[in-house]
């Protein structure tokens, strides 16, 4: 019986310490997976407020671009609107050198004028005067460099040498011959633009000048660039202009342009 009872106390101690390593093994397992888990939400938790601050740092740089965009936007419009303003006034400006509606009724009564610039200003203008008597007039239409703003200040420079030339036919000074006019402007474009001092200034026009004498009932026309198209009883007539611009660095300042003059008709 004693020998019996030792050996059970034998195995039974030994089913002991087997179970107690077991436990002891589980237990510094189930300690390094703690450990490990701890670690892995450190990490994850680290990575988190990471994302947490670069989002709240993108959106802060988000709020400033922003920011930035609409004071940009604001900053254009204004520079906008104070350029659409100021082209507006110009356009009152231009508006004011053509001349008023019914000028040309006395000399032309069967007639129309169709001005429409390309932009707001343009580069394209028709000017009328009456000279030394009521039966006599000068009328020029001009197509000048550019579009818009840059034309609108060539037909600026054409309207006062146009205000010149008026003022020395009607002082006797200069003859009102169509040809003559375009000479004058010519030479007073390039001058004026310094382009025979190597200006870089390349501007100019073509066009066409009509004198008108209805006393007279004679017609003159000389054209740059541009023809005279006229109705007569032997149907569409054409009056070529010369192949030479007004101004222009090219241009031959001594250049002399060729004046046509016609008979006034009735059926013309």
């Amino acid at each position: 019986l004693l020998i019996t009872l030792f050996i059970h106390n034998r195995k039974l101690k030994s089913m002991v310490l087997g179970q107690t390593t077991d436990i002891k093994k589980q237990k510094q397992q189930l300690e390094e997976l703690s450990h490990s888990l701890e670690r892995t939400v450190k990490e994850k938790t680290k990575d988190l407020q990471r994302q947490i601050r670069i989002g709240k740092m993108g959106e802060r740089k988000q709020n400033e671009l922003l920011a930035m965009l609409e004071k940009s936007q604001q900053e254009v419009e204004s520079i906008h609107k104070h350029t659409r303003d100021s082209i507006e006034y110009a356009s009152l400006i231009q508006g004011a050198l053509i001349p008023q509606h019914g000028a040309m009724q006395p000399f032309f009564k069967d007639h129309f004028v169709f001005w429409e610039p390309k932009d707001t200003v343009g580069g394209d203008i028709w000017l009328f005067n009456e000279l030394r008597h009521k039966d006599e007039c000068l009328l020029l239409f001009i197509d000048c460099t550019g579009h818009g703003v840059p034309g609108a200040f060539v037909t600026m420079l054409v309207k006062a040498i146009e205000t010149q030339i008026v003022a020395k036919i009607k002082e006797g000074v200069l003859n009102p011959s169509p040809a003559k006019v375009l000479e004058y402007f010519n030479r007073s474009i390039k001058t004026m633009l310094k382009q025979e001092k190597g200006s870089k200034s390349n501007a100019g026009f073509d066009g066409g000048i009509i004198y008108y004498n209805r006393r007279q009932q004679i017609l003159k026309y000389a054209g740059a660039e541009t023809p005279l198209f006229y109705m007569s009883d032997k149907g569409l007539k054409v009056i070529k202009g010369d192949r030479h611009s007004v101004g222009y660095k090219k241009s031959d300042a001594n250049f002399e342009f060729k004046e046509h003059i016609l008979e006034v008709t009735p059926d013309m």
